[in-house]
């Protein structure tokens, strides 16, 4: 009804062979379904928030909003057209498709497959046996320290599920394992999208819960319809409001009331690494003062636990691979203490190679050094400015208005986007 034309509704719709219809129509149907999949680059919430708080500030300029003084970047102006190619925003979110990884050839498959260690294998074909053997949606938690190999396993349950998804001649372009993370760079680690690109919730402080529009619902379900498996990278982000967020957004999506909706999910990361931002941890309850979130913490009672123990990543170097994991744990013996006493240096000293890595205690310091490296270099500086743009269907002065106040606004608002 959606996607092909119909005049009479009994005749072509409803006493007919549906499924034949379909097949007959898949290609056309694929072709109208992408006009309706639209994903905004703008973060309403954080738009509305800030026009309602700087309304007295942006009525002082409405003189300079009028004169439109200021260039905005629009992909619907001419003078873009010439600029932009459409491949360069085929495979990006804002398309309308998630990001995720290129499917391998497969010789190149096999080779990722025999890269495996044992532990790796044996969780894969654990996880590739359980989704054959039963349509029940599992939850997982594969853990492990750093360099046990935990995205390098994501790519491998990706590219092993997806070939498994597809065997029946399903559409490959459909969504069947999403990759998601709880931040732009996590995201991109894994070649996935974020979380609250992939499922529209809104980045913002408030841990209430919404409830979608009709729209929206229907935008994200048809998506997301033949999604099997989400993988959630970097777990220890999550915060339990978030947790209790993608429940809720998964329901609202797909009209079930189970966990996850009966999506199956995989959670992966180390809650010795980075703690969520103004929440508490996934299978904690949350500190703020809303009894709904307490269920987030309940759905992670359900999670299977795996974990990694096999370092991968500093196969030639074990001593400062384990010496690393004992500082994650609190667990330093003598050997690791004097390992990391032999690197203390000063971090302006010229005996530490330019190439190495330096870590700093005050963003002052960071600002400090690049600045000091920077007026070391020759050549010339190049400046690199960032630009904003608003896809949308708003006028151009709403839009204007939104844009100018996302330039105004600090940093920490905008997540560093």
């Amino acid at each position: 009804m959606l996607y092909i034309p119909w005049r009479n509704e009994d005749s072509e719709l409803i006493n007919i062979d549906v499924k034949k219809k379909f097949e007959q129509n898949l290609e056309l149907i694929h072709i109208n379904q992408k006009k309706y999949v639209y994903n905004s680059d703008v973060d309403y919430d954080i738009i509305t928030d800030a026009i309602e708080k700087e309304s007295n500030e942006m009525a002082n300029n409405v003189e300079y909003l009028e004169n439109n003084d200021f260039d905005i970047f629009d992909l619907q102006r001419p003078e873009y057209n010439n600029e932009i190619e459409l491949k360069d925003f085929e495979n990006n979110p804002k398309s309308g498709t998630f990001l995720s990884p290129k499917m391998l050839n497969d010789n190149n498959y096999a080779d990722l497959i025999r890269s495996l260690n044992e532990q790796q294998r044996n969780f894969l074909l654990g996880l590739v046996y359980n989704v054959k053997a039963n349509n029940n949606p599992f939850y997982y938690f594969l853990t492990g320290g750093a360099g046990t190999g935990k995205s390098v396993l994501i790519n491998a349950v990706f590219q092993t599920l997806t070939r498994w998804y597809n065997r029946n001649g399903q559409n490959p372009d459909y969504t069947k394992v999403l990759l998601t993370g709880p931040t732009g760079k996590s995201a991109f680690n894994i070649r996935g999208t974020t979380i609250h690109t992939a499922l529209g919730i809104g980045i913002t402080e408030n841990s209430a819960l919404r409830n979608i529009s009709a729209d929206l619902k229907n935008k994200y379900r048809n998506k997301l319809w033949y999604l099997k498996l989400m993988i959630i990278d970097e777990v220890s982000m999550v915060g339990a409001s978030t947790l209790r967020k993608i429940d809720h957004q998964l329901r609202q999506i797909f009209d079930k009331d189970l966990p996850f909706a009966g999506i199956s999910i995989l959670f992966v990361g180390d809650f010795n690494q980075l703690r969520p931002v103004l929440d508490t941890y996934a299978f904690q309850q949350s500190s703020k003062n809303d009894y709904s979130i307490l269920a987030g913490t309940i759905l992670w009672h359900s999670v299977k636990y795996y974990r990694l123990n096999e370092i991968m990543r500093q196969k030639n170097d074990l001593i400062f691979a384990k010496a690393l994991n004992n500082l994650s744990t609190g667990q330093l013996s003598e050997q690791d203490k004097a390992l990391f006493q032999s690197r203390l240096s000063n971090h302006f000293a010229k005996d530490i190679p330019p190439d190495a890595i330096r870590l700093f205690a005050r963003n002052k310091e960071v600002d400090d050094y690049n600045e000091k490296i920077i007026n070391e270099r020759t050549g010339d500086i190049i400046e690199c400015t960032a630009i904003d743009f608003c896809c949308s269907t708003l006028s151009s002065r709403i839009r204007d208005q939104a844009l100018y106040v996302v330039g105004n606004l600090p940093s920490h608002r905008t997540y560093n986007r």
